[in-house]
């Protein structure tokens, strides 16, 4: 254990100096740039200020003293976090230079402060903004919290599909009638119920991060199962209202939802690929032949067929990995090799794009041909291992390509 606390300890160490930086509801185990937290920006930003002002139903007096406020608050956080940063980046320098840890020896204390300024900060404005509330708009609030508990704590999901939005699909699909009424009321319930998982999970995650502080990682690998399971809660929140929602949307609408879940669960699998780009230039080409058309569109259902399969035997293997991946899994980086049966599926991906590709090629004449290699572009990070950050490890929560990357597609 001693060996681990070390490597830990200095492979971390800048990680760990900026963890009082972030904040407790925002962070996970391994969310966002790795490790068990990271340096956070505002925790509003003015997107999200226009949806709480339209929650509280502002008017436009209101929301221009709401939006000067916000300025107000992204600049204090700016400058403290900027302090923290200097801090960090002569602390990390020394430490190169001499290898001596005792060089992050005061960012404890800066960072805590640093955390301190931030939730002040962000408590300072949202109380601010519910003082300028008419009595019928503060009956409003609850709603805004849980919005803006969604928005600081779904990003740091660790486990794949932890950080779908339903509220965000289902805009996306343009329900009307009936069905638009009928998806209002799941996600009503879905708002409630992921609410108090968010809260269980948020509280786990501030327990699990004191244990960090106190480098106690015996009790923190006890804890790290426990934060787990109360992220697969928030998962299957997501999940069984999606389930509720493909039973209320038109039939018309349902592959698009079930396509949207299934891509907020996994980005590295399900994102748009080569053969994506392929396929999709080669059926806009105005100049096929009949016979060129047709088959294409042999092609493509020959590459859709294995790349669901090949994609959901990804997403199974992803899943299963989060679900046993220990502590030291996580902070060494999740699993080495081909440990976590990732490598092999990603490589039958590759030759799934790779053969579509060369397939088209050969339907193709050289005038079409070069259209579509200036379609297709370079290879994507997503292809698989060995083609930047989307290796589907398992590790470093966030999205499927950060600790959130495995989950069974619905």
């Amino acid at each position: 254990m001693t060996s681990l606390m070390n490597r830990i300890l200095i492979g971390c160490a800048c990680v760990a100096s900026a963890l009082a930086v972030a904040q407790p509801a925002m962070a996970q185990f391994g969310g966002g740039g790795g490790g068990f937290g990271g340096m956070q920006g505002p925790s509003v930003n003015r997107e999200q200020l226009e949806d709480y002002a339209d929650i509280l139903g502002m008017d436009a007096d209101q929301r221009e003293i709401a939006a000067m406020m916000l300025e107000e608050y992204i600049d204090g956080v700016q400058t403290a976090t900027d302090k923290m940063r200097e801090a960090a980046q002569e602390a990390r320098q020394e430490f190169e230079e001499t290898r001596d840890r005792s060089a992050f020896g005061e960012l404890r204390e800066i960072g805590e402060a640093t955390q301190e300024r931030l939730q002040t900060l962000e408590a300072q404005f949202m109380g601010d903004l519910q003082t300028m509330l008419t009595p019928e708009q503060a009956q409003a609030w609850p709603k805004v919290e849980m919005a803006h508990r969604r928005a600081t704590s779904l990003p740091r999901g660790m486990m794949s599909g932890e950080r779908v939005d339903l509220f965000e699909i289902v805009d996306t699909l343009e329900l009307e009638g009936e069905p638009a009424t009928e998806a209002k009321s799941v996600l009503t319930e879905y708002e409630l119920a992921l609410d108090r998982a968010l809260i269980a999970r948020n509280d786990m995650v501030e327990k699990g991060l004191e244990l960090f502080r106190s480098q106690d990682f015996e009790a923190l690998q006890g804890h790290f199962e426990k934060a787990r399971d109360a992220s697969m809660k928030v998962r299957d929140t997501h999940r069984t209202y999606a389930r509720q929602l493909e039973a209320v949307v038109p039939e018309e609408k349902r592959p698009a939802l079930q396509s949207a879940v299934r891509r907020a669960s996994f980005p590295s699998v399900y994102r748009p690929n080569r053969a994506d780009r392929a396929l999709a230039a080669a059926q806009s080409m105005e100049d096929l032949s009949d016979d060129q058309r047709s088959q294409v569109e042999a092609i493509t259902q020959s590459t859709n067929r294995r790349m669901d399969e090949v994609n959901r035997k990804l997403a199974e293997t992803i899943e299963g990995n989060e679900a046993n991946m220990s502590l030291r899994d996580m902070m060494r980086g999740g699993r080495r090799g081909n440990e976590d049966g990732t490598r092999e599926l990603f490589q039958e991906k590759r030759d799934v794009i790779d053969k579509t590709i060369e397939q088209l090629k050969v339907v193709l004449n050289a005038e079409q041909v070069a259209k579509l290699e200036a379609a297709v572009g370079a290879d994507d990070e997503g292809d698989g291992p060995g083609r930047g950050g989307d290796r589907a490890r398992g590790q470093r929560g966030g999205g499927d390509g950060q600790a959130q990357r495995r989950q069974r597609e619905f």
